[in-house]
């Protein structure tokens, strides 16, 4: 069978993915497993995952974000996706938009 999860603004296909602690990330299949990957692994770890056997398959694309950033108007991930610069950084965490430039 499949298990597809998010973390982050990704959508993971991670069936044939083997975790080292055994079968407790299909655990998270079908649902969001950003808040429990990010307490125990680096964002680096996702290439991990894709070379051992993890695919990603889309972007998140859910509920639009209302407030973040201070805006009253929905973020989409293409506008998101325009703030990648070391000076001008936002990432999408757990269903909401960060300013990130100042960890770089």
């Amino acid at each position: 069978t499949d298990c597809w999860m998010v973390l982050g603004c990704g959508v993971y296909d991670i069936s044939s993915y083997k975790h080292s602690g055994g079968n407790i990330v299909h655990s998270w299949c079908g649902k969001d497993g950003t808040t429990s990957f990010v307490g125990k692994h680096p964002w680096s770890y996702l290439q991990v995952m894709l070379g051992m056997g993890a695919t990603l398959i889309g972007k998140y694309g859910g509920t639009p974000i209302g407030s973040s950033v201070g805006r009253q108007n929905p973020i989409s991930l293409a506008e998101i996706g325009r703030h990648n610069t070391p000076k001008d950084c936002w990432s999408c965490i757990h269903g909401t938009v960060y300013e990130l430039h100042f960890y770089l």
